[in-house]
């Protein structure tokens, strides 16, 4: 290397840089990458030399890595499947020996985070069941793939900076930094940003260590749920029962005051708790005030919920509601709260890739903004379906499902407006929504 500084304000700041000439790594885009990232990483993210070369030394892209991350699956996995899977039984019981062997360790950090620690634990079991399946890929390989091609180079590059400032401070090895495709490290699986930024020492011996220790590992993701947002006065919600003929244009992600939705004849299945001294939980009334917006991830037909605050700091650690509603539920079974929801459209699963592609050209044909029709049912697809369905006095909530796309086909096809060839799916049964549907209530889920 040849490095060339100023002192700015008492510090050395580079003014040139040349990277060494690396081993190839058999790929040369890979190499180029490689060869300005180093020069960037260095003149711009004044990173040090040393760590940098070091780092990326020897390193070629993971074939794996980059397969998964241009993958764009045919199915999606319905909710009430996810769920099955990541509240079992088993993983309940760990969970709960889990924090009894933990909670005196988490005493402190529990009442400085005000995050009762079943949720940690539920996060720990959720992420890497228990430190059982931490992952054992090279993260700086996996994030070094990600950056120099596909979707996710601007996070790739990210977090790579990130590592180089972990390294630097020497709170890992280079050694250490192993964990998933994605470069989620530890028993609660951080991003090296999420660590520098949110890590903390839980058990006061000066390190944070969520390689290899579950005390800090813990207290970092309780910390990070405080700092997404948790209230400690607070549940992160409950399921509901909803009355008939209710005004489900209420589905719209706003947050109302509890006494709003009891006003409707909405009534909660739990009641509300707060941790107590000992990391567990106690009952307390729940206050008219409660800030919740109504949630129904399988539509109409599925489980309802009311979700506050805290909800949306367990999405934060992964925003997508199968995960945050599986934490949110193993976290209420590990403390020995409420049931777990066995209500959903077991006949009517989310649309895959081409299902979704269709619903989005079809309601882009009837002049409803998906943006681009590109298999992904995001926000602004479940925003178009959801006008759609109160444009024809349906529930609208936006649920991306086979008998939605079925519901819109028929109803452009017999308009002849925007026809589009249909997707191979099955036909599903009738909907129990339909009022001449005569057959059998919703399934229900036995856990």
């Amino acid at each position: 290397m040849a490095v060339v500084t100023a002192s700015l304000a008492g510090a050395q700041v580079p003014l040139s840089y040349v990277p060494p000439a690396f081993l190839t790594s058999g790929t040369p885009e890979f190499d180029a990458w490689r060869t300005a990232f180093a020069s960037k990483a260095v003149l711009v993210g004044n990173k040090a030399p040393t760590i940098v070369e070091a780092t990326l030394a020897n390193i070629s892209p993971n074939p794996d890595v980059k397969r998964l991350n241009e993958s764009q699956p045919e199915f999606v996995r319905p909710i009430w499947s996810y769920m099955t899977s990541a509240v079992s039984l088993s993983r309940i019981e760990v969970g709960r020996i889990e924090f009894e062997k933990r909670k005196e360790a988490l005493k402190i950090s529990t009442a400085q985070s005000g995050v009762p620690l079943e949720f940690a634990i539920a996060i720990w079991g959720v992420e890497s069941s228990y430190g059982a399946n931490k992952g054992d890929l090279d993260v700086v390989r996996s994030l070094a793939t990600l950056a120099y091609t596909g979707r996710r180079t601007g996070l790739g590059e990210a977090e790579l900076l990130a590592v180089f400032d972990i390294l630097a401070r020497g709170e890992a090895t280079r050694a250490d930094l192993v964990g998933s495709w994605a470069g989620a490290m530890g028993h609660t699986q951080f991003m090296p940003s999420s660590f520098l930024d949110r890590a903390v020492d839980g058990d006061g011996d000066g390190k944070r260590d969520i390689w290899s220790n579950p005390i800090d590992a813990l207290a970092s993701t309780q910390n990070y749920l405080t700092r997404a947002g948790w209230r400690s006065d607070e549940k992160w919600g409950s399921e509901v029962t909803v009355p008939p003929q209710f005004d489900w244009n209420l589905l719209d992600g706003v947050m109302r005051p509890l006494s709003f939705w009891r006003g409707l004849g909405i009534e909660l299945a739990t009641t509300i708790s707060t941790p107590n001294e000992a990391g567990g939980a106690i009952r307390v009334p729940e206050s008219d005030n409660w800030q919740v917006r109504l949630l129904a991830p399988a539509g109409v037909r599925g489980a309802i919920f009311l979700v506050g605050t805290n909800y949306n700091a367990i999405r934060a650690y992964n925003a997508a509601d199968a995960y945050a509603l599986s934490v949110a539920l193993l976290g209420d079974q590990i403390a020995g709260r409420g049931t777990l929801p066995t209500t959903w459209p077991l006949d009517n699963p989310p649309l895959g890739r081409t299902g979704t592609t269709e619903i989005q050209t079809l309601l882009l044909g009837s002049g409803f903004d998906v943006g681009i029709a590109d298999g992904q049912a995001g926000p602004r697809t479940r925003a178009a379906l959801q006008a759609y369905q109160k444009a024809k006095g349906l529930a609208p909530d936006g649920y991306v499902s086979v008998q939605a796309l079925e519901m819109v086909r028929a109803e452009v096809n017999a308009n002849t407006i925007g026809k589009a060839e249909p997707s191979k799916l099955n036909p599903p049964p009738p909907s129990a929504m339909d009022p001449n549907y005569k057959g059998p209530p919703p399934v229900k889920v036995t856990w």
